[in-house]
């Protein structure tokens, strides 16, 4: 098992800067198949979000020159030890949500896939020192569309694109 062994699935914190933090207004969830109440939850603050901002500020410039492969490596990590504690997270996710057994093992088990995903991915085409830079070039102004909003008509196109009469005439092939 790994360090996250000790993790408690009754008590929560907000994670900040790598350490718990609490809060004076708390959240309790209700499980919807038995109707008790759940755990005590930490309500963010204003001063939580900010500090949480300036953590991440201050740790971007160490993660990006890492290199894109030791930061895929990271990731890999935390996905494997993610899915030592399936079990937990599962039954976690039942109480929360009210999903079966089978339906939260399937969100537990494919959640790391998206962890595990920069290390088998291709797409990133270039990378600097320094800051992570990626860059991908477009030849259409459709293609740009349909890559930041995920299609290339309709309401999301037309937000992208600053009209509707432009949105409707595209098409990706």
């Amino acid at each position: 098992m790994t360090e996250l062994s000790g993790l408690s699935f009754a008590v929560f914190h907000n994670i900040i800067d790598g350490k718990p933090r609490s809060s004076s207004k708390l959240h309790r969830g209700v499980d919807s198949t038995t109707g008790k109440p759940l755990w005590n939850a930490p309500v963010s603050t204003v001063e939580d979000i900010n500090d949480a901002v300036g953590a991440s500020r201050n740790t971007f410039p160490a993660w990006s020159s890492l290199g894109y492969s030791a930061r895929a490596s990271l990731l890999n990590q935390f996905a494997d030890a993610f899915l030592e504690l399936a079990p937990q997270f599962t039954a976690l996710l039942q109480a929360e949500t009210g999903r079966t057994e089978g339906i939260a093992q399937v969100e537990v088990h494919w959640s790391p896939l998206w962890l595990h995903y920069p290390d088998e991915s291709s797409l990133v085409m270039e990378e600097q020192s320094g800051p992570i830079t990626t860059r991908v070039s477009f030849s259409k102004e459709e293609s740009v569309i349909a890559a930041v909003s995920g299609t290339s008509t309709g309401l999301s196109a037309s937000v992208w694109c600053g009209s509707v009469n432009t949105a409707q005439k595209l098409r990706v092939n």
